[in-house]
């Protein structure tokens, strides 16, 4: 699966914030696989403005080099 930025930012929202032992474990290493790193933070060019209230990256970069992570073998763990 090809992630981009904006997917990695929503993708840890959608996850249910209640959850079972297995459900925890498995929405942690989700959010591990899908984080947002500080190499990516400099590859992107990834700027969180908190007085605008935006955050702001290269999309191009971001659309030639998405993050590719297969959560199926996550989900088989």
């Amino acid at each position: 699966m090809e992630l981009h930025i904006k997917d990695r930012i929503y993708i840890p929202q959608l996850l249910p914030a209640q959850n079972s032992f297995m459900e925890y474990n498995l929405k942690r290493e989700i959010i591990k696989k899908v984080a947002l790193t500080e190499k990516d933070k400099e590859e992107y060019a990834i700027v969180d403005d908190a007085q605008a209230g935006k955050v702001t990256w290269d999309s191009k970069n971001d659309m030639e080099q998405p993050l590719v992570v297969d959560l199926y073998k996550v989900l088989l763990s």
